[in-house]
C-alpha cells in the first residue's frame, strides 16, 4: 500500500473514531480541519488532525461557570438600566423633550468607543451592544408614554433631572456592562449554548427586577447582541 493510500486510511479512521464520541456540532475537529480533508491531499490531513489541541467544547466548559456568571450580571444589570428609562421617560414627558436625542445617543456611543480598549471588546461588539441599549431604551420610553396619555391617572408625579440625577447613574453603568460582556465572550463561541444560558439569565432578571411586559420585551431586545446567531 503505497504511503498516500495508508495516510488516506489512517485520516479516515481518525475521523471515523474523534465524531461520534462528539453530541456537539463545534466539538470534534477544528473547522479549519475539515476543508482540509477535503480539498488537499490525506498525506497533509494527517498532521493537521494531529495539531488540534482540544475541543471547542472543552474550552468552553472549562470557562463555562465564570462566564455564565458574568452573563447573568449582564442581564441583571441590562435590566436595571432599562428601569433607569422610566426616570428618562419621565423627565422627558413632562418638559415636552422627544424620545430621541442624537447629540446624547452620539455622546454615549464616543464614551463607549473610549472604553473598549480597557475593556479588551473589539469596537463592533461593544458600540454594537449599545446602540441596540438605545433603541430598547427609547421602546421603554415610547411604550410609557403611550400608556401616560391613556392612563394620566400612572404619569408620574415626580420630574427626574436628566443631566445631574439621571444620566450620571446611566453613564457609571456603561463600563460594568462592558466588562460583563467581555467576561461572558468565552460562550459565543457554541451559539446554541449561549442563547440557551442567555435565556436563562434574561428570565432570572425578568423575575428578580420584576419587569412588566413592556420592559421583559425591551430587555429580549437590549440582549439580542450577546450571542450569535445559532448556524
Amino acid at each position: 500500500m503505497s504511503l498516500a493510500r495508508r495516510a488516506t486510511t489512517a485520516a479516515a479512521l481518525l475521523l471515523a473514531v474523534t465524531l461520534p464520541t462528539c453530541g456537539l456540532p463545534t466539538c470534534g475537529l477544528a473547522t479549519s480541519t475539515l476543508p482540509v480533508l477535503a480539498g488537499t491531499s490525506a498525506l497533509a490531513a494527517v498532521p493537521a488532525l494531529a495539531a488540534v489541541p482540544a475541543r471547542p467544547s472543552a474550552i468552553v466548559n472549562a470557562a463555562s461557570p465564570a462566564a455564565r456568571q458574568a452573563m447573568s450580571e449582564l442581564a441583571e444589570l441590562a435590566a436595571r438600566r432599562l428601569l433607569l428609562a422610566d426616570e428618562v421617560a419621565a423627565a422627558k414627558y413632562a418638559d415636552g423633550s422627544p424620545i430621541t436625542d442624537l447629540e446624547r445617543e452620539r455622546a454615549l456611543l464616543d464614551s463607549v468607543a473610549t472604553q473598549l480598549s480597557e475593556a479588551g471588546l473589539l469596537r463592533q461588539t461593544g458600540v454594537r451592544f449599545f446602540r441596540v441599549q438605545i433603541a430598547a431604551g427609547k421602546l421603554v420610553q415610547r411604550g410609557l408614554h403611550a400608556r401616560w396619555r391613556i392612563r394620566p391617572d400612572l404619569r408620574p408625579s415626580r420630574q427626574p433631572d436628566l443631566a445631574t440625577e439621571v444620566r450620571p447613574r446611566l453613564d457609571r453603568l456603561t463600563p460594568q456592562l462592558l466588562r460583563l460582556l467581555k467576561q461572558a465572550e468565552p460562550l459565543r463561541a457554541t451559539p446554541a449554548r449561549c442563547q440557551a444560558d442567555l435565556t436563562r439569565a434574561r428570565q432570572a432578571a425578568e423575575s428578580s427586577t420584576r419587569l412588566d411586559r413592556l420592559h421583559r420585551h425591551a430587555l429580549e431586545l437590549a440582549l439580542t447582541p450577546v450571542c450569535p446567531p445559532s448556524p
